[in-house]
């Protein structure tokens, strides 16, 4: 249910059954796209829209972009849309560990305690990290609902059914709440950045959006001067961008 950088409708373990064997799914949508610079920068973009079986939630859909210069990537995310009594929720990351006291970041603080819970508002701009040393900073008013940690114990099913699993996870989401209408994202992973790099970049954003909507997601890169642009419908514009 939470796969990192996925959007998804958090459906209960009897509803994310296939209603078929072919556990592939094609996109009703027919823009999908990746592009590289370099080797070292570049940026993948599609629009989703779910498709009509049984369990799904038909016209479910999402923009979604990711925009990546040097070990910074940035996740953008408009047009979310879909009926479902289910909430619907951004994944930032979600791990398994081992060492449940092995702590992670949160706006100033490191927090080991396990399990744990925590839910933080939008009104500020918020600073966390995983068990990796990556980071994620999310801007003030870019993450929905609110961005949701959790430290626990999960159990589920397996494959087959007839046993289940347990083991010790940590994740953080952004909540899109129920049957969300048109609503966004928008944040920043850092890759192993270093002190500097964090402290830096959660004062001053290293990057410049735009335009994020369901017609276009344009970013520019504040370090390498590098602009993405991604272009779901016709686009123009007068900021001297591509016409």
């Amino acid at each position: 249910n939470r796969v990192p950088g996925a959007t998804d409708v958090y459906l209960p373990f009897d509803k994310l059954e296939a209603p078929y064997e072919r556990l592939s799914e094609k996109n009703e949508n027919r823009f999908p796209g990746v592009s590289s610079l370099e080797g070292k920068n570049g940026c993948l973009a599609f629009t989703y829209v779910e498709s009509d079986h049984e369990n799904f939630c038909k016209g479910a859909r999402a923009t979604k972009s990711v925009f990546c210069f040097d070990n910074r990537i940035v996740f953008i995310g408009t047009g979310i849309s879909n009926t479902s009594d289910h909430k619907t929720g951004t994944t930032l990351y979600q791990f398994n560990i081992e060492d449940t006291e092995a702590p992670i970041y949160v706006d100033g603080s490191y927090k080991n305690a396990f399990p744990y819970f925590e839910t933080l508002n939008t009104n500020k701009t918020h600073v966390l990290s995983d068990c990796f040393n990556n980071f994620y900073i999310i801007p003030k008013g870019k993450g929905s609902k609110g961005i949701t940690i959790e430290r626990k114990s999960q159990t589920t099913p397996r494959n087959d059914k007839i046993k289940t699993g347990t083991g010790n996870f940590v994740s953080a989401y952004i909540d899109h709440g129920t049957s969300p209408q048109n609503d966004s994202y928008e944040y920043l992973m850092l890759v192993e950045p270093s002190d500097i790099e964090t402290k830096r970049f959660s004062k001053k954003l290293p990057y410049i959006v735009h335009q994020a909507d369901t017609n276009a997601h344009i970013v520019t890169d504040r370090i390498t001067e590098i602009t993405g642009y991604v272009c779901y419908n016709e686009y123009a514009s007068d900021k001297g961008l591509i016409e």
